[in-house]
């Protein structure tokens, strides 16, 4: 009976590892979904001002609006696979709590 108990117990400690691997897994591709996502007009800005494009660089308080690197309509294509990848790693969390 402690044989089973024993080998239960390290089966589940197999796969809390396993999930946890998994879990370390996808974040940094949920990381690379909310750069993606979040921050691609400012780092375009950051780029279109560093490549020395004097006189085209907007000044600050101006209405120019810089385009990032990625289009509208890719974020939006984006934002389903973040959601899917968000709700895959909450319950990962949550299968490992158990």
């Amino acid at each position: 009976m402690t044989d089973r108990r024993l080998l239960l117990v390290r089966s589940l400690h197999i796969a809390s590892a396993q999930l946890l691997l998994l879990k370390s897994s996808l974040s940094p591709l949920e990381q690379v979904l909310l750069a993606i996502r979040n921050s691609d007009d400012a780092k375009s800005l950051a780029a279109f001002r560093s490549n020395g494009a004097g006189g085209d660089e907007p000044l600050p308080g101006s209405k120019h609006r810089t385009v990032g690197f990625v289009s509208h309509e890719a974020k939006v294509y984006i934002a389903d696979p973040l959601d899917h990848l968000q709700s895959v790693l909450a319950s990962l969390d949550l299968f490992s709590d158990l």
